[in-house]
């Protein structure tokens, strides 16, 4: 690993959403973040994003931003072989208070888009080698649409996935929630796994609907 004095920049932005985000107890119209960019002396850029959300995650933008403004990234190299990648995020993410864990997130997808740059390779391909054809890939296909779920789900099967992740929680919808996760898991292989998210929406009674489901976890 080659040892140099990475570039550092953050900029503060604001974005109005082109439809307005939601959970269980709020509503976003727009949403600000922080856009971390990472430069090596040979101009390749990482980029990382930091956008806690307002009310609902641990840490505050605030507190991201100064945390971040205080990296000290003169231990790190600009070109780290994937072989090292692993241990040398987990040194980097180090950096960083874990109060602040967007800003982890931010400064470890940047160094993950430049390392990868460096070497000429994709970011997956840094990370881990892709599976073979057919076999099953490491990642949950998340279902939104309770009108296209069970055809979204037989797409992500033929892609290799396995884990489905259904998110219940919309207002006056548990009824239809609950009959497209009946739909699922009928379709869904003796291999395959259900999980549900439910957004902190649903009161006991509600809740004790899901145990006849054989859900992986709630």
């Amino acid at each position: 690993m080659e040892a140099v004095t990475l570039r550092v920049s953050l900029e503060r932005t604001r974005r109005t959403l082109s439809a307005s985000a939601e959970n269980a107890h709020a509503r976003w119209s727009a949403r600000e973040h922080l856009l971390l960019r990472i430069e090596d002396s040979n101009g390749n850029v990482g980029l990382g994003e930091c956008s806690p959300l307002p009310s609902f995650s641990p840490d505050t933008l605030d507190g991201c931003e100064a945390a971040l403004h205080k990296l000290d990234l003169g231990a790190l190299g600009e070109r780290v072989q994937v072989s090292e990648l692993r241990s040398e995020l987990s040194r980097a993410s180090e950096l960083v208070d874990q109060q602040f864990p967007a800003a982890r997130c931010a400064l470890e997808t940047a160094l993950i888009d430049l390392w990868s740059r460096a070497l000429g390779i994709p970011a997956w391909q840094a990370i881990a080698a892709l599976p073979e054809p057919g076999s099953p890939r490491p990642i949950a296909a998340l279902l939104t649409n309770l009108d296209t779920a069970v055809e979204d789900m037989r797409d992500a099967l033929e892609r290799g996935l396995c884990t489905f992740k259904l998110k219940l929680g919309r207002s006056d919808a548990f009824t239809r929630e609950l009959a497209v996760l009946h739909e699922l898991q009928a379709v869904c292989p003796a291999h395959g796994r259900l999980r549900v998210d439910a957004n902190r929406a649903l009161d006991r009674a509600a809740l004790g609907q899901l145990t006849s489901f054989e859900l992986e976890w709630l």
